[in-house]
């Protein structure tokens, strides 16, 4: 068989030797099964509780299956090889408790050597989630968990979930797990005047990417929930530009959080929850269709932007004094977390005694438009998302080839398709909405 999961020369990750951009989903809840049929309506089934059928994912992780016998495990891993998925068992740290914590109703499947080899044995067994946002005393155990599992099978991939902030620093977990994933969750408590900061996405991605190995790819876990009773769901376009502002900064995988028990918390009904996982798959679908662009190197380099700041240390330092000012007035400010503002104002301080460490990929490509252009199937692509909730105007160029212009909304993305006809004129069109830009000569 060989080659289950692993990365190639570019740090990308593989499936079966070939490189995939991730696009998966978290999921919870749902019982074991023998029955393939049962597996098959409670994932797929347009009529059973997920609807995945239509959806064009490539990994699948249950987290509340860590328990799951072997046999039962390979029915279900026959019916997402059906579909072409490939999945992460469950055997996770979380918070302060360690991935062997007395607490857990039943001790984790991949505990068991007999059971890992077993699981190693089938084509849709990508790996292991081993970590979720654990306190950093669990580093050491983790990274033995890791290498165990890679002994007993040296395919197999693991993922952790980091946690983002002003004490948190994730590069500590780099030989824990093989990928590295990071969770924004934006859209918390009561909508502020200013909007939800959705910026904080841009922000934990960029970080991570920078603290992270350089030949091994980041995920971005994204919202798709309430993250409080008086908070809101984010909205379809919320979603895509969150989608957007991950891949710009660096992500190689978008993974939502979480379409079972997570998508119906704080209220919210079946029938919205089944509306989002309409949602979800539109924007699967875009994604999918453009994993060659995802994949391809950034050229960010032969894209000129008319937002790009004279001097990236001062233009970011106005973004963080935006994003962390305390503003007259009752629930007023761009980001009302304490911790965050602490967060960004260390990054200031760094920046004005001319240390960058703290600002991730930021520096590159400074602007309040932020970009990763690409080339791929004859095609260029721009992805584009603005990191302000102020409406911008900017103009992109590629030199000796076109320009266009466009207004971007708060926290707006946007991904441009660049086509060429057989008479040789070039096109820009939005991929999502199939809007043409009027383009010139540059």
């Amino acid at each position: 068989m060989g080659n289950r999961g692993g990365f190639d020369d570019k740090g990308h990750l593989t499936m079966h030797g070939a490189p995939r951009f991730v696009l998966g989903v978290y999921d919870s809840g749902g019982g074991y099964s023998s029955d393939p049929a049962q597996w098959e309506h409670q994932i797929f089934s347009p009529s059973g509780p997920r609807g995945l059928a239509d959806t064009p994912i490539n990994m699948y992780l249950n987290y509340h299956w860590g328990a799951v016998p072997i046999a039962q495990t390979r029915v279900l891993l026959d019916v997402l090889h059906r579909h072409g998925i490939m999945y992460l068992q469950t055997g996770n740290c979380f918070e302060k408790g360690g991935w062997r914590r007395p607490n857990l109703t039943a001790p984790f499947s991949i505990g068991s050597e007999p059971y890992v080899r077993a699981f190693a044995k089938h084509p849709a067994a990508l790996g292991y989630y081993i970590m979720d946002e654990c306190d950093d005393a669990l580093i050491g155990e983790t990274v033995e968990h890791n290498l165990q599992l890679h002994d007993w099978d040296p395919e197999g991939i693991t993922f952790a979930a980091n946690f983002m902030g002003p004490d948190k620093n994730p590069a500590l977990w780099n030989d824990a797990a093989d990928v590295m994933g990071i969770d924004p969750y934006p859209l918390y408590r009561a909508e502020s005047s200013q909007g939800y900061p959705h910026f904080i996405v841009a922000d934990f991605t960029s970080k991570l990417r920078a603290g992270a190995k350089p030949n091994r790819p980041v995920w971005a876990i994204l919202q798709m929930f309430k993250g409080t009773t008086d908070a809101r769901m984010p909205t379809p376009d919320e979603m895509r530009a969150h989608a957007v502002m991950a891949i710009v900064e660096g992500a190689q995988g978008i993974v939502f959080w979480e379409i079972g028990n997570g998508l119906r918390r704080g209220g919210t009904t079946e029938a919205t929850a089944r509306e989002y996982m309409g949602h979800l798959n539109v924007l699967m679908k875009e994604l999918a269709a453009l994993e060659p662009a995802l994949l391809a190197p950034n050229m960010n380099q032969f894209l000129v932007n008319s937002t790009a700041f004279p001097d990236p240390v001062a233009g970011r330092i106005a973004q963080l004094q935006h994003n962390s000012a305390a503003r007259p007035g009752e629930n007023n400010d761009v980001d009302w977390r304490y911790a965050n503002k602490v967060w960004y104002r260390e990054e200031i301080a760094a920046l004005q005694r001319g240390d960058h460490s703290k600002s991730g990929g930021f520096l590159t490509g400074a602007a309040n438009i932020r970009t990763r252009a690409s080339v791929a199937n004859g095609q260029g692509y721009v992805f584009a998302y603005n990191y302000t909730n102020i409406r911008q105007q900017v103009k992109f160029k590629v030199p000796g080839y076109l320009s266009w212009s466009d207004t971007f909304g708060p926290y707006t993305a946007r991904i441009y398709i660049i086509s060429q006809a057989v008479d040789g004129s070039l096109s820009v069109r939005e991929s999502k909405t199939g809007q043409t830009y009027p383009v010139s000569g540059a």
